[in-house]
């Protein structure tokens, strides 16, 4: 009996040591970005009226092979209406659960545009890599008033819209 006791624990240290030398190195991870904005004149595109929302708050959840949810993570935007989620698996071993990813509104923080226009968005696209990281943009989502304002009819200005596409193509991972 003690020589079975002695080869027992010396096959759970060496399969723990190899499990251990397979995870040292560290496997590329994955992040969800996305930006949460007000339209408010309901033109499907930011305007001089429209704007980012922050405590806006978001949903990603990813599901597996059956469809049945595997991870869930709400989170709020900051104060740019951006939001961040990192996945809890690596991108190299999971590439397909990635793809069953998708990104869901749940509630704007402005009672005044808390309709959800634009609510779920199941195409992430891999924006950048950095450092390991993989980021991954859900793109943009928008909720609008349940009326369009008066003052959506005064001519835009250059200002917000420029303000937005640098956003829009250099948005920032934190």
């Amino acid at each position: 009996m003690p020589w079975f006791f002695i080869i027992f624990l010396l096959s759970c240290t060496f399969h723990n040591l190899s499990a251990e030398a397979g995870h040292g190195k560290k496997l590329p991870s994955a992040v969800v970005v996305g930006t949460v904005y007000c339209d408010t004149c309901f033109q499907q595109d930011f305007s001089r009226n429209s704007h980012f929302i922050p405590g806006a708050s978001v949903a990603v959840e990813c599901r597996d092979e059956k469809s049945r949810p595997s991870f869930r993570e709400e989170v709020k935007t900051d104060e740019h209406g951006e939001f961040e989620v990192h996945l809890p698996f690596s991108v190299t071993k999971h590439v397909k659960k990635i793809k069953r990813c998708s990104v869901k509104l749940l509630k704007s923080s402005e009672p005044n545009c808390a309709v959800a226009s634009s609510a779920t968005s199941s195409a992430l696209h891999l924006k950048s890599r950095k450092q390991g990281t993989h980021i991954f943009s859900a793109g943009f989502f928008t909720f609008k008033p349940e009326k369009q304002p008066i003052l959506c009819n005064q001519k835009p200005t250059i200002e917000n819209s420029r303000e937005f596409s640098s956003r829009k193509n250099f948005s920032s991972f934190h």
